[in-house]
């Protein structure tokens, strides 16, 4: 835990960069006139010689006048070029600010004007005959003083340098980009310069090369401050930018990114290299490869809703070397009946992954959720035969094993849905017939995920594959150790702070890819950061498509029940399948429907039971009374602890009580206190109370008699304020509170984390980020607190912090 340190001194240490303010000189030289023409006048009127009186004061006036006018010309013209040696004294490295190392001469160009010549005398320790100096100097002075200059002479025995007005032909017309790019890249790095802007056929920048003084390469190496660059870069030029840095040469290159096109048809399989899955294509035009040969070949994919996890799933799924076999010689051959790879899909979605069992060696997804404890534990029990059947017969068989595959689309919902589901005692039912047990296990996470956990870990060495996608990989459901065993990662879209470092390790895929629909973040192995990507277009599996979505199809080998010679894969049976995919008897019973057409209706539930419940219903009714939302309310009116109140501010944005979270904000309340009733009523489980139009007798037909069967509890229900699994933080107030240590250079504007104030636990938003002035090793952090309180502490960045996941 870092603890604040207000630092006021270092506003101090800021203002010694710049120069002393620059005297009044004419005052004391008018003051020095009037005091001799008081004087001479004095001597004359002693000495009777009254005639030259009016002389001596006509004179007197004379050179007063002249004194002020070319004395506040002289302030004014040295004021113009303050800013311009404050530049060279950077440059030069001077131990103090001063004057005196720059002589202006020969003014032209009105009143004030401007120098034609500069003369900068500079240190002897300073190396002159670096170009790279004399080009500091030279970018520097031009910038400050809007006007192109150039060496005219270096003279290294009085080291002096002079420089003179460029009156050439190109240096008359600065070009309109290299002066704003130079301003901004100068406003993050002090003495850094545009050395050239390269322009394509079409007169658009195709490269712009940097250059920075060496006192400034320990700030450059900062990836806090690399990241602001090429951000700046982009907004100048209105493009994506990449730039690469080169710290040997103290130079830096920004080229525009490649462009995608907007839609990439799924190409054809290689049936050459079956195992190496395509599933999009990079920006340098090299193929996203998933190989279902490496050590560690299972996938993560992340991203929002309606982000196109769908379509990447269908991207990969409908590339496996099904319809091929491996003949007498190890060669793949085409078998329209072949089944080289089983997918065992689990869609908590239930729409999600409709009609994937059109792809030959796919089943039926499955969607409740005994069906889903099945197709774990029979994918387990595959593992487990064939862990069997390679410890028997040596692993060098393991190349002659198919892969299998076990899809889960939106991982975190199917957690839920599970400890959910066993929570409510269905499931421990469910458990106890399956194993014939005469008392459930204890815990409140479902035991399948234990079997999970282990084809995670294990299955590799079996040939079973995982393809997780979730909204993100947070911690809280899914562990570290799990997450390490993905090869492949994938991020649809920029994704926020803490879901990038849950994914990558790092903060790369927070900014910088394009929000086009199909983009991604590809890591392909372990270790490797993430690169833009394409996803290849794969239409659905679903009939009346049309043509071009068709010939997609036919060239992964997959035929819709509308194309001629279609046989429905549905009917074959797969090699080594022990277990029937039909739903068991009690979900079937929840999807029957009687014979007259009418299906059964849900029983409406609380949110959530117990004492939990009275602290929801107390913190909405105190919530849309006051029309004010924020978590240090609910810890100071409820007596709760931190961790507590961000639950319950998170269970009320879900039931559309309160918006989104808006970092040191109070949230936005959403609904009016007229309404409070009926927020109250949804929150116990109790139906609304029908309104008069919905109480009048209409003619209906006869109610159906069914017989009323209990419904199995759906995620949202049953939630607990205090997560499984999490050890108790007390300092950082609860235990249900979601940390992440990250590196101090990886830190961003917006981003949440916990900071110490006054011994107590407080969570904060950063607002600016900058530089330490007095050691470029840290950073300076301004953040403000829940309670609207700035402050600002100064950390090193090879020190972490704790940020919260949000």
């Amino acid at each position: 835990m870092l603890r604040t340190e207000i630092r006021p001194e270092v506003v101090e240490k800021i203002a010694v960069r710049a120069l002393p303010r620059r005297p009044w000189i004419w005052p004391g030289r008018l003051a020095l006139i009037l005091g001799a023409a008081v004087i001479v006048i004095g001597i004359y009127g002693v000495t009777g010689n009254d005639k030259m009186i009016p002389i001596t004061i006509a004179a007197t006036v004379v050179a007063a006048a002249l004194v002020v006018v070319f004395g506040v010309r002289r302030w004014m013209r040295g004021r113009s070029i303050d800013k311009m040696i404050e530049a060279v004294n950077a440059v030069v490295r001077a131990a103090a600010p001063t004057r005196d190392l720059v002589r202006p001469s020969r003014w032209k160009g009105g009143w004030i004007g401007y120098p034609t010549r500069i003369r900068v005398t500079y240190p002897a320790d300073v190396v002159d005959a670096d170009p790279k100096f004399l080009e500091s100097l030279v970018g520097q002075v031009t910038n400050r003083m809007g006007i192109p200059y150039r060496i005219k002479k270096n003279n290294s025995k009085t080291c002096i340098v002079t420089l003179e007005l460029d009156t050439t032909e190109e240096a008359a017309a600065p070009d309109p980009d290299h002066l704003k790019l130079e301003s901004i890249v100068q406003s993050i790095v002090p003495g850094m310069t545009v050395k050239e802007i390269s322009r394509n056929d079409v007169d658009e920048i195709s490269e712009i090369q940097l250059r920075w003084p060496p006192s400034q390469t320990s700030r450059v190496s900062t990836k806090f401050i690399q990241r602001k660059l090429t951000d700046g870069i982009q907004i100048a030029v209105g493009q994506p930018f990449d730039t690469d840095f080169d710290f040997t040469q103290e130079r830096a290159v920004s080229a525009p990114l490649v462009p995608f096109p907007d839609v990439i048809p799924h190409p054809a399989r290689d049936d050459a290299e079956p195992m190496k899955v395509a599933f999009g294509q990079f920006r340098d035009g090299t193929p996203c490869i998933w190989n279902l040969d490496d050590p560690l070949p299972h996938v993560l994919i992340v991203g929002g809703t309606g982000g196109g996890k769908t379509v990447l799933l269908l991207s990969i799924l409908t590339a496996l070397p099904n319809g091929l076999r491996r003949d007498a010689f190890g060669q793949w051959v085409r078998e329209e009946d072949a089944i080289a790879a089983e997918v065992w899909p689990i869609d908590p979605k239930r729409l999600g992954l409709f009609n994937l069992d059109l792809i030959p060696g796919a089943k039926r997804a499955a969607t409740r959720e005994s069906a889903i404890v099945d197709y774990i534990l029979g994918v387990k029990r595959k593992m487990d035969d064939r862990y069997e059947y390679l410890e028997k017969n040596g692993p060098h068989l393991r190349a002659e094993l198919n892969p299998l595959i076990l899809v889960v689309d939106e991982g975190e919902e199917m957690v839920d849905m599970l400890n959910d589901w066993w929570r409510s005692g269905d499931g421990k039912l469910d458990w106890m017939q399956r194993f014939g047990l005469e008392k459930a296990p204890t815990g409140s996470t479902h035991p399948v995920m234990t079997a999970f956990g282990s084809i995670l870990r294990l299955g590799r060495e079996g040939r079973v594959h995982v393809i997780l996608a979730s909204q993100q990989a947070a911690s809280s459901w899914l562990s570290t150790s799990s997450r390490s065993q993905f090869a492949v990662r994938i991020a649809l879209r920029n994704l926020e702070q803490s879901t990038s470092m849950m994914t990558f390790g790092s903060l790369a895929a927070v900014s910088g890819l394009e929000n086009r629909p199909g983009r991604a973040w590809v890591s392909v192995g372990m270790g490797m950061q993430p690169e833009h990507a394409q996803i290849f277009w794969t239409p659905k599996l679903a009939p009346g498509i049309n043509d071009a979505d068709r010939e997609i199809l036919h060239g992964l080998g997959i035929l819709l029940p509308d194309d001629p010679g279609f046989v429905d894969p549905r009917a074959r049976t797969a090699v080594d399948d022990d277990l029937d995919d039909d739903l068991d008897e009690d979900e079937a019973d929840e999807n029957a429907v009687d014979q007259d057409g009418a299906e059964e209706a849900p029983a409406v539930e609380p949110v959530v039971t117990g004492e939990d419940l009275e602290l929801l219903l107390a913190a909405a009714e105190l919530i849309i009374t006051s029309q004010f939302g924020s978590t240090a309310m609910l810890q100071r009116k409820l007596r709760v602890g931190f961790a507590k109140a961000t639950r319950i501010m998170e269970l009320l944005e879900e039931q559309k009580v309160l918006g989104r979270s808006r970092g040191a904000k109070g949230r936005e309340v959403l609904v009016e206190p007229d309404e409070l009733p009926t927020v109250l009523a949804q929150l116990r489980g109790e139906a609304p109370a029908p309104s008069a139009e919905e109480s009048t007798p209409t003619e209906a037909p006869k109610p159906v008699e069914t017989q009323a069967k209990r419904r199995r509890p759906r995620p949202s229900e049953n939630v607990r304020f205090i997560p499984t699994e999490v050890e108790e933080i007390t300092d950082r107030g609860g235990a249900d509170i979601h940390t992440f240590d990250v590196a101090v250079s990886e830190l961003e504007v917006g981003m949440d984390i916990l900071v110490d104030v006054d011994g107590i636990s407080c969570r904060a938003t950063i607002d600016t980020i900058d530089v330490d002035t007095s050691d470029p090793d840290c950073l300076t952090i301004s953040y403000v607190t829940e309670d609207g309180d700035g402050r600002m502490m100064t950390v090193p960045e090879a020190e972490s912090v704790s940020a919260i996941l949000v």
